[in-house]
């Protein structure tokens, strides 16, 4: 920062020109290209997304490119590439003259202003943003030498918040490789067993609308509120009659979701709670063959069969047909106390480390606003 201020002190003291970007960028639009016409190759296809989904086999842009997603939700998305992409259904914001506004600290005013320039967007259904609108935006153009310090500093900013998010997935990648291979059982003895073979599913007792309420003494739980709040409520004299009678979770049985969200899984804590037939089930099965804390682990990674429609389903059978590797109780035991431990320490990462990202964020966004903020100078 002190060699920025030292250089607006010896090059600017008194400000620098705002210009219309209309007078020192052009705008360019793209060429549309269907999905029908896509060649696959190594090019991505710049349309009006956020991410990139398509790739082609020629690009029609090279060198460093600024971005502007022209429809759609993500109107007005600016973005930056340098590398070869092919414009769709977009545009680019380009400099008349890179040697006296050098692209990327245009990328940095326009990424700046993205909210402006997203709520340009205009039109029916579909709003969009055009070259032409933002031909009232005025930009300030300091000296090149301002420009290039500005530029390192904000990428200072962006390779901190890269090189955090590259942690934050190797961590993960990590964790799951690790669980994997306990899992795997590799090195010790262990029998593959269906789910059939050891247990049964279960579900409690249907519980009809009209029998629930907005408050109540026992929180009931739909596929749409399980493992999360309740938004529907049964009387404490039915929960106790169903779960006496019908079948009902043990303290530490792992409930399952079976439609929508597939495999989501809830410990059962022993708190009077109710859960929705069919759409919430558990393994009732033999402990001293297969512990529940190694089960759950296992549930992590399983791939689950589903039938294919229109919203999936979890069918009982697929559960009572998924194979795991089951070693000893004490292995068993051994292979939990590990993961847990290594489970703990990966979610102190992943608490930490998005939390910093954000922090990074927020401290680049902050700076680049300040940066890019200059006095105007007058002009006699």
């Amino acid at each position: 920062m002190t060699s920025l201020a030292a250089l607006i002190k010896d090059l600017s003291p008194n400000g620098v020109p705002h210009k219309l970007i209309e007078t020192v960028c052009d705008f360019n639009r793209g060429k549309w290209i269907k999905a029908n016409q896509l060649i696959s190759g190594p090019y991505p296809v710049v349309t009006s997304g956020q991410k990139v989904t398509e790739y082609h086999n020629e690009f029609n842009r090279s060198g460093e490119s600024i971005t502007i997603a022209s429809s759609g939700a993500y109107a007005g998305f600016v973005n930056f590439w340098n590398q070869g992409i092919y414009l769709s259904n977009a545009f680019t914001a380009d400099p008349k003259d890179p040697k006296q506004l050098l692209p990327k600290f245009l990328f940095f005013f326009l990424k700046n202003n993205q909210d402006f320039i997203h709520g340009l967007a205009s039109g029916g259904g579909v709003p969009n943003v055009y070259g032409h609108d933002l031909n009232g935006l005025q930009i300030p153009i300091p000296p090149v030498e301002i420009q290039q310090e500005i530029i390192r500093i904000l990428e200072t900013f962006t390779e901190l918040e890269i090189e955090l998010q590259a942690e934050l997935e190797a961590r993960q990648s990590e964790y799951e490789y690790y669980r994997h291979t306990l899992l795997s059982c590799e090195g010790i003895d262990s029998q593959e067993l269906e789910l059939g073979s050891v247990g049964r599913v279960l579900m409690c007792k249907r519980i009809m609308k009209d029998e629930t309420s907005i408050s109540g003494d026992v929180p009931f739980f739909k596929i749409g509120t399980f493992g999360g709040l309740p938004d529907a409520f049964i009387t404490r004299e039915k929960y106790e009659n169903f779960k006496a009678k019908y079948s009902f979770p043990k303290v530490g049985s792992l409930l399952i979701s079976a439609a929508g969200t597939i495999g989501k899984i809830v410990k059962y804590s022993g708190e009077p709670s109710y859960f929705q037939d069919s759409n919430i089930v558990w393994l009732d099965h033999d402990e001293s063959v297969i512990l529940n804390e190694y089960l759950f682990h296992c549930y992590k990674i399983a791939k689950w069969s589903t039938d294919t429609g229109s919203i999936p389903r979890l069918y009982n059978s697929n559960i009572l047909k998924l194979k795991i590797q089951v070693p000893s109780i004490d292995d068993q035991k051994k292979i939990v106390s590990l993961l847990n431990k290594f489970e703990n320490l990966t979610n102190e990462s992943m608490g930490y480390l998005p939390a910093e990202i954000i922090a990074r964020r927020q401290q680049y966004e902050y700076y680049r606003s300040k940066l890019l903020t200059f006095k105007e100078l007058e002009v006699a």
